[in-house]
């Protein structure tokens, strides 16, 4: 004889339900992983492009005759180097802080250079300053 078995309505909505709350679990702990996940790589840059300010501003500071407080947040660098001809020559480098205290820029010759700190700060502003 076949015996014909099946599933209640009862044990349906049990297995359903059991279903629905580990798929709620799962998907809340990997949305939670994800957005901690991009403020780490956030930070990380921060401090990455801080870290490569910091290279050059002390770099150029060492190499620097003069610096000049243009105003609270842009300086002026007077930094010896040998041009084309072998001749010492003054190099003018600038750093400025911009775009609503967010970013640094590196103005020189040679180039233009900005630090961008607008990802991770949000609405705080960056303190820039060359202390003697």
């Amino acid at each position: 004889m076949l015996s014909n078995r099946a599933y209640s309505l009862v044990e349906i909505v049990v297995v359903s339900s059991i279903f629905i709350i580990v798929f709620t679990i799962m998907l809340a702990w990997n949305s939670n992983s994800s957005s901690i996940d991009k403020e780490d790589t956030a930070e990380q840059e921060y401090y990455n492009t801080l870290a490569l300010l910091d290279l050059r501003l002390k770099k150029d500071i060492r190499s620097s005759f003069t610096i000049i407080k243009k105003n609270e947040t842009h300086y002026l660098l007077e930094i010896p180097t040998i041009n084309n001809q072998g001749l010492w020559d003054m190099e003018h480098v600038e750093y400025k802080l911009i775009d609503k205290d967010r970013k640094v820029v590196r103005i020189s010759n040679r180039g233009d250079k900005k630090y961008d700190f607008s990802n991770y700060l949000g609405k705080k502003k960056f303190i820039f300053r060359i202390i003697k």
